[in-house]
């Protein structure tokens, strides 16, 4: 994920939506209904790790990296961090 918020020239923002977030708790076993993930979705969306925008709330969303960290595994913290970029405290910050 990190890498695609690289690869546009965003330091703690990353595209993503419902499917792709249902199809990855699916892919990695964290969570097996859909009920429980549309939960899940709702919760971080709460806590404002997912900004979802569009007609459902569901269409398209902003990831916060740097807010979903504590959901991480440790490896990808540390890869994460190892990447150099810091939390900017702003939306989006572009890359000099």
């Amino acid at each position: 994920m990190f890498a695609d918020a690289m690869a546009h020239h965003r330091w703690n923002l990353v595209e993503y939506d419902f499917t792709r977030f249902r199809a990855d708790m699916l892919r990695h076993e964290l969570l097996s209904d859909i009920k429980t993930i549309k939960t899940k979705w709702d919760m971080l969306s709460a806590q404002g790790v997912i900004r979802p925008y569009g007609r459902k709330n569901y269409d398209k969303a902003e990831l916060n990296l740097w807010a979903f960290v504590p959901y991480m595994s440790t490896q990808a913290q540390s890869l994460l961090i190892e990447t150099g970029k810091e939390p900017v405290g702003r939306r989006t910050a572009e890359v000099a």
